[in-house]
């Protein structure tokens, strides 16, 4: 019999995560991201710890009288009822680093997309009515990056300021 039971909110919780749980006697129930409210309350009631992605944490989540702990897999507590957490004595974590590397690759794209004008051109595309000259398309590799730039980078301008 499991000593702790952790209710994950999110089916898409890394499954190395969820093994270690489970290796260490704890019995986890997982739900599918996006479940309504009442299923995410009732799945809620007699849980020691709750592992958080996306899902709203309110008052009605925070029912169980075993909670000990809300755990958000990600940055910041605008999906957790905070103040209910305080009143109840329930501990509240983020694990700040389980997210970086998702959100380096989405600033890497939004840089690059600012650097090749596409937010304009995508404009001037939905409105039906390219027009070349409308829209300078930067290209990357011929911009000053802001780095040292050495003779390997000159002979291989695929890797040329970016250092991928």
């Amino acid at each position: 019999m499991a000593n702790y039971k952790v209710l994950v909110t999110d089916h898409n919780i890394r499954p190395d995560g969820i093994d270690l749980l489970k290796q260490n006697g704890v019995e986890v129930e997982i739900l599918q991201a996006f479940s309504p409210p009442e299923v995410l309350i009732e799945a809620s009631r007699d849980v020691d710890g709750i592992l958080a992605r996306a899902a709203t944490i309110t008052k009605g989540v925070l029912t169980s009288p075993k909670l000990k702990v809300v755990s958000r897999h990600g940055v910041g507590y605008e999906n957790v009822d905070i103040d209910e957490c305080n009143r109840l004595g329930i501990a509240v974590t983020i694990s700040g680093d389980a997210n970086s590397q998702a959100i380096s690759e989405h600033a890497f794209a939004l840089i690059m997309a600012v650097a090749r004008n596409l937010f304009i051109a995508n404009r001037i595309v939905q409105s039906n009515s390219w027009d070349r000259g409308r829209c300078y398309l930067r290209r990357v590799a011929q911009q000053d990056t802001g780095h040292h730039r050495t003779r390997q980078d000159r002979l291989s301008p695929g890797t040329s300021g970016i250092g991928l």
